[in-house]
């Protein structure tokens, strides 16, 4: 099993200098095992590990649906390590901030945060800080606007949206229902690949 060898290389692993803005201590372009490095998820991947491994892992999630939740996430975990391909949720990983990281030819190429300002947790993260705390790493936002809506109550809603473009990434910080931010940090060249890709599959409407 990759989990099994990971646990054997996980510690000699050592992320290389970047000269894009790091994220969270995370680069676009690092490798899966570069990434679990970062999250510190050693302790993850041995529990993980033991935890499939354990005979009675299997009769427990006949009975009990967070134990079958939990194989799914370790499953998920060695098929990215495997594969290098694939969505790492923060659950999997025990991250701190919620949100995922996807990989691509066993690079890290998306990397989706979630920043909440609800009193209930902290610490707290206003769309105006986050957008500050973006503006320190990447500088002023390439571009700004706000989307409107109106919901099913008549309500005018309007949420703002800052953009940045460097040689190598995209990103999107977006304002949120709910008192939250969600940014999202993309390859470019992936980005381009997917949109490719999505314009290929497209069908016509009016075809069968």
């Amino acid at each position: 099993m990759k989990i099994s060898l990971c646990l054997l290389v996980f510690a000699a692993l050592s992320c290389a200098a970047q000269e894009t803005p790091a994220i969270q201590g995370h680069h676009m372009g690092e490798t899966v095992l570069e990434y679990l490095k970062v999250e510190n998820a050693g302790e993850t991947l041995t529990r993980c590990h033991d935890f499939l491994l354990d005979p009675a892992t299997e009769k427990l999630a006949q009975k009990d649906i967070a134990v079958k939740m939990r194989i799914e996430s370790c499953l998920n975990l060695a098929h990215v390590i495997e594969t290098g391909a694939g969505t790492l949720g923060a659950a999997d990983v025990k991250r701190i901030t919620p949100g995922h990281a996807a990989f691509d030819q066993g690079k890290l190429v998306l990397m989706e945060l979630d920043f909440w300002n609800l009193p209930t947790l902290k610490p707290l993260y206003s769309f105006d800080s986050t957008l500050h705390d973006f503006s320190l790493k990447f500088g002023a936002p390439a571009q700004t606007w706000s989307d409107d809506f109106q919901n099913g109550y008549g309500a005018r809603l309007s949420f703002r949206r800052a953009a940045w473009g460097t040689k190598d990434t995209l990103v999107l910080l977006s304002e949120m229902q709910m008192d939250s931010s969600t940014a999202v940090i993309e390859d470019k060249a992936f980005a381009h690949k997917s949109a490719q890709a999505a314009e290929t599959g497209h069908k016509n409407a009016l075809d069968r």
